[in-house]
Parts: C-alpha cells; sequence; structure tokens
C-alpha cells in the first residue's frame, strides 16, 4: 500500500491500531520479520531474505514501549516522519525526521511519542548476512579490519535522506547490502565501521535456501 492510499484508509487503521500496533503482534512485542506481511516487502535483489519496508505508527497505537525481537536480521531504521527512542541495555537513542539508526543487537525497546500527525512513518531496511571486509568497497574493508570484531549494539546516523526506500533525485534503489552499507557511510563512518564490526561474528546468518518467516 502507498503512503497515499495509506492516509485515504487511516481512519480504519487507527480503528486497528487501537488494538494491535502495526507490525506487532501485540501491544508490547513484535518479531520482525515474522510481523512483517509479504506483501509489505520490497524483497532485494541479491537475497530473497532481505527487504525493505515502510513502518506506519498511527497516532494512538499506545505502546510503550514495544519490545522489538530481530530474528537473524540486520536492521536500518530511517526516520522520514516523526520520532522514535530506542533502548538496548543503558544505550538509549532518541531520533527525528532525518536520522537513521542501525542496529545489530537481537531485540530492544522502541516508543513513538505522538508527533501531532495522524502516523509516524518509518523506513525499514533488513538484511540478513553482513559482508566480510574482503566483500566491502573502498576503504570500509579496510577499516572494519582494523578495528575488529566488536560487540552488537545501537548505533546512530544523520542525514540520512539517502537510506529512503524512494531516494532522492538521481539515486540508485537500495537492493543490497552493499549499496545500503556505502550509502550508510555519508552518514556516519564511526557508526557505520562499528555497525559491520558488530556483524562480523555473528551466528544470526540463514541461508537463502530456507523459507523466509
Amino acid at each position: 500500500m502507498s503512503v497515499r492510499q495509506f492516509v485515504s484508509h487511516s481512519g480504519n487503521f487507527m480503528k486497528l491500531a487501537q488494538v494491535f500496533s502495526p507490525f506487532a503482534r501485540s501491544k508490547r512485542c513484535a518479531m520482525w520479520p515474522a510481523d512483517i506481511p509479504q506483501h509489505e516487502r520490497h524483497v532485494w535483489k541479491d537475497s530473497r531474505k532481505s527487504f525493505s519496508t515502510l513502518w506506519r505508527v498511527p497516532m494512538g497505537s499506545e505502546f510503550d514501549p514495544l519490545r522489538i525481537e530481530l530474528h537473524q536480521r540486520f536492521l536500518v531504521l530511517v526516520v522520514r516522519r516523526g520520532v522514535i527512542q530506542l533502548q538496548h541495555g543503558a544505550t538509549r537513542i532518541r531520533a527525528v525526521e532525518g536520522d537513521a539508526v542501525a542496529i545489530s543487537v537481537s531485540e530492544f525497546l522502541a516508543e513513538v511519542p505522538n508527533c501531532g500527525d495522524e502516523y509516524s512513518l518509518f523506513d525499514l531496511h533488513l538484511f540478513h548476512r553482513m559482508p566480510t571486509p574482503g566483500k566491502l568497497e573502498g576503504s570500509l574493508g579496510s577499516l572494519v579490519s582494523k578495528l575488529g570484531a566488536q560487540p552488537p549494539g545501537m548505533f546512530p546516523l544523520w542525514n540520512a535522506q539517502t537510506l529512503l526506500i524512494a531516494p532522492l533525485p538521481g539515486g540508485l534503489p537500495i537492493d543490497n547490502a552493499m549499496t545500503l552499507l556505502t550509502r550508510l557511510l555519508s552518514c556516519g563512518l564511526q557508526s557505520t565501521v562499528q555497525f559491520v564490526a558488530s556483524g562480523l561474528d555473528s551466528k544470526s546468518t540463514i541461508s537463502d535456501h530456507q523459507s523466509p518467516p
């Protein structure tokens, strides 16, 4: 469903949101990608287990906080509209329009405050395999190799408009992990390197021959 179609149907959608928040099995728990319908996914060319999608959170969804569990996936969340507050352990991040957060932990908390509009909107990029340093373009592979494996975490990024599903005019679509990681560099070198390094030793990779959840 396009954003325009969503707005035209927002009344009915918001009634449903009073019971269950979108992409969540309850007001308190979401499991991604299992709770993201297949028809909402823009599947990447290099892997049918990696995809992008728009996450619409209507005003009044009333989850606080929502525990999001990532099943064998890395996540890049971009704020297109609204505000989101994320927490994992002692790490707390508040992201506003134009910000992004790269996430390699398997579980985190999310709160979406009412922003005064009908809904908040986020671009999600979920992928299941982090490229090895040898496959990374340019100096990124060298920087990651020097840093070494890092613990999973949440890494803030700024000026992230090029990470949107429909990027700025002249931009290339995001349809593989390499394109996404290359664009992340312009949003924050240190955060991108730490994000990649935090996924190098991850065991949360699965075969493309398995059926996607």
